[in-house]
């Protein structure tokens, strides 16, 4: 198993790309931004992505 898919499986996502590596985990959760409601599929995901053995980008909701 490559340690891809150990963290996909560590945040219960699932690899999306090998080269680079991207992990993303969907949620269900209700966000806002600016008090309306979004569905973009910018908004919603947890994702990771790795290049040269380094955390390349990170982007996750918070929930307050």
């Amino acid at each position: 198993m490559s340690t891809c898919q150990r963290l996909a499986d560590i945040i219960g996502g699932e690899v999306i790309s090998a080269a680079p590596w991207t992990i993303m985990r969907l949620r269900d959760i209700q966000a806002n931004i600016l008090g309306r409601r979004t569905r973009s599929p910018l908004a919603l995901p947890f994702m990771l992505s790795f290049e040269n053995d380094g955390l390349n980008l990170g982007e996750t909701v918070l929930l307050l």
